[in-house]
């Protein structure tokens, strides 16, 4: 059966350090009774949150042909690699082989640039009832029923620092969690 794995190596390896880890992995996968037939680097990107303290990885593509009943050795193996953060080994789906990859940043899902423009813009509901007063009178608690109140004035957010553009809060806070790690170190 064909089989895809895809693995993070931290971006604090060089590109001969990273070559010998592809090697290694392909021994590993070779050593298990497995055939490679693609060995690819993606690129280095920064990680979606930290692995052990590591910010940007280098990901690595490998496809292989094996038999099921080696994936679990497999596996255990590759838990066991320092160099590797995290791997993930799949059935390859059909096609994979002649698809050219393409990894990209991550975009955080609360930012402007990770917002979805597909969908419709919800509009707020206005409230169709009358605003009562918190004072409601006693015979309508007793009977069971609830008071309604009134619906909170809205308030005007207050201005206390300046605007940021996401870009310039993003690159902020990369520095200050770097300053952080040296900290530490």
């Amino acid at each position: 059966m064909k089989y895809e794995l895809l693995y993070i190596v931290p971006s604090s390896f060089s590109d001969t350090e990273i070559e010998g880890v592809q090697k290694e992995v392909a021994a590993l996968v070779a050593a298990e009774g497995g055939e490679v037939s693609r060995d690819e680097s993606l690129g280095k990107i920064k990680l979606a949150y930290p692995i052990n303290k590591v910010r940007h990885g280098t990901y690595i593509l490998v496809h292989f042909e094996a038999e099921t009943s080696i994936l679990n050795a497999l596996e255990g193996k590759l838990r066991l690699e320092d160099n590797i953060l995290r791997h993930l080994v799949t059935q390859m789906p059909e096609g994979a082989d002649n698809k050219v990859y393409e990894i990209a940043s991550y975009v955080a899902p609360l930012s402007a640039e990770g917002k979805r423009q597909d969908k419709p813009a919800v509009k707020p509901v206005k409230s169709v009832a009358a605003p009562v007063s918190p004072a409601a009178p006693a015979e309508e608690v007793t009977e069971g029923k609830k008071p309604e109140l009134a619906p909170p004035a809205p308030s005007k957010p207050e201005e206390t620092a300046p605007k940021m553009s996401v870009e310039e809060l993003d690159k902020k806070l990369d520095e200050i969690l770097e300053s952080d790690v040296l900290k530490d170190i």
